[in-house]
């Protein structure tokens, strides 16, 4: 859809509330520790945390619905979260505080 108010393409995005549900980060934004939880069904995936310019910062199989991660040693920013199971690709991110 265009706009002539803005001058631009307007396009709608939506988050599906399942993929929401499938995979939890807390708390966000953090300090030191972060837990990541997801839901049973999807257990035994890959998990990679990126920085903000996309470089892989953590990297792991989860073989458990959840995982404690420090993350004092990364500086401070917005981190996406990926996780790949045989079933699926879920997406999620957190800001890490000072």
């Amino acid at each position: 859809m265009t706009s002539e108010l803005l001058g631009c393409n307007q396009y709608a995005a939506s988050i599906d509330e399942n993929e929401l549900q499938k995979i939890k980060i807390y708390p966000n934004p953090a300090n030191d520790f972060i837990r990541i939880e997801i839901t049973e069904d999807i257990i035994g995936g890959k998990l990679i945390i990126l920085n903000s310019i996309g470089i892989v910062v953590y990297q792991g199989i989860l073989i458990e619905d959840h995982i404690e991660l420090n993350i004092s040693n990364l500086p401070s920013g917005f981190y996406s979260v990926l996780y790949e199971s045989s079933k699926e690709r879920i997406t999620s991110k957190f800001i890490k505080m000072k």
